[in-house]
C-alpha cells in the first residue's frame, strides 16, 4: 500500500509549500490537488504541458512520486467531456495513475432541500451517458477513473457498485473515503466498504466525529482521533490485494506548520495500523 498524501490540506498556500510540507512529513507519495492559494495550478485550455512539467520538476526535487490526481466531478456535458479528457493526459504526464472523481450532487441546500427531479435526471441521465467515452480515454492513456463517496451517484458502496457495474473496465474503480461516507450518509464505513472492497484502487483518509452532517471546527481531526475506523477499511481493502495509494485528504491545523507537524504524526499513524495489518498475514 502506498501510503500518500494530498496537497489539499495546504491548498490556502503555494503548491511547492504543500509539496515541502509532505516531503518533511516523511512520506513518498503524494496527490495533487489543482488548485492553490485560491488559483488554479493548471486548466484544460492549450499549452498546460509545460506548466505540469514544472510541477513534475518540483516533486521529483522533493523526493516525491504523484500517485493521484483530483480530477472533481465526471463530465455532465460536451465541453466537460473533452477537459475530462485533457484531465486524464494531464494525470498520465504527472505520472499519476489515478484520476479521483465524484457524481453529480443531488442537493440544493445540504441535507435540507434537494435539487428538482427534473435537473436530478437530467444529470444522472448526462453522467451515464458521457462516462463510457470517458473510460475509453482512460484506457488509451493508461489512468484509472476512481470514484469517490460524496453523496447523490457516489454515495455508498450501494451506488458505487452501479457505477462500477455500468461500464466494465478495469479502469474504473473505487477510492473509498470513510470520513465522506461517515459524514454525509451516516454510516458505518468499516462495514459499507466490505460490499465494494473488491472494486477499490485507494482509499481516501479523512476522520471525522460526530453524527450525520455534523461539521464544524474539530469534525475532522487527524487520523486515529476521530471515529473512522481506518485500520478496519485498510485491512478489508489489504485482504482483497489493493495496494495502491492510501491517501490523507484532511489535517488538523491552520498554519503550514501546525499542517506540516499533521502529517507527520498521521503517516505514524498509517504506518502503525499497515505495519500490523502485514504482520497479520490477512
Amino acid at each position: 500500500m502506498q501510503l500518500s498524501c494530498f496537497t489539499l490540506p495546504w491548498h490556502k498556500f503555494s503548491f511547492e509549500r504543500a509539496v515541502e510540507g509532505i516531503a518533511r512529513a516523511g512520506f513518498a507519495y503524494m496527490g495533487i490537488l489543482p488548485k492553490h492559494a485560491e488559483q488554479p495550478l493548471f486548466d484544460q485550455a492549450p499549452g498546460w504541458e509545460p506548466k505540469l512539467a514544472g510541477f513534475c520538476k518540483t516533486v521529483e526535487a522533493a523526493g516525491l512520486k504523484t500517485n493521484v490526481v483530483f480530477g472533481m466531478h465526471a463530465p455532465l456535458n460536451e465541453k466537460e467531456l473533452a477537459d475530462f479528457k485533457i484531465k486524464l493526459d494531464q494525470a498520465a504526464a504527472l505520472g499519476a495513475g489515478e484520476l479521483l472523481c465524484w457524481g453529480p450532487w443531488p442537493w440544493k441546500v445540504f441535507h435540507k432541500e434537494l435539487r428538482p427531479d427534473d435537473e436530478w435526471k437530467r444529470d444522472t441521465d448526462a453522467f451515464f451517458k458521457y462516462l463510457p467515452e470517458g473510460v475509453k480515454h482512460a484506457e488509451r492513456v493508461g489512468v484509472t477513473i476512481s470514484f469517490k463517496p460524496h453523496c447523490g451517484l457516489t454515495a455508498s458502496s450501494k451506488e458505487l457498485q452501479k457505477i462500477v457495474r455500468s461500464v466494465p473496465s478495469p479502469r474504473v474503480r473505487v477510492s473509498y473515503d470513510g470520513g465522506n461516507v461517515s459524514f454525509y450518509e451516516g454510516l458505518d464505513p468499516a462495514e459499507d466498504i466490505k460490499a465494494i472492497a473488491a472494486s477499490c484502487c485507494s482509499l481516501i483518509v479523512k476522520d471525522h466525529i460526530g453524527g450525520k452532517g455534523v461539521a464544524g471546527p474539530g469534525a475532522f481531526p487527524n487520523v486515529g482521533d476521530g471515529k473512522v475506523d481506518h485500520k478496519g477499511m485498510m485491512r478489508t481493502l489489504y485482504s482483497h490485494g489493493m495496494r495502491g495509494p492510501i491517501s490523507i485528504e484532511k489535517l488538523a491545523g491552520e498554519s503550514a506548520e501546525e499542517l506540516d507537524a499533521s502529517a507527520a504524526h498521521s503517516l505514524k499513524v498509517l504506518q502503525g495500523y499497515l505495519k500490523e495489518i502485514e504482520s497479520l498475514k490477512v
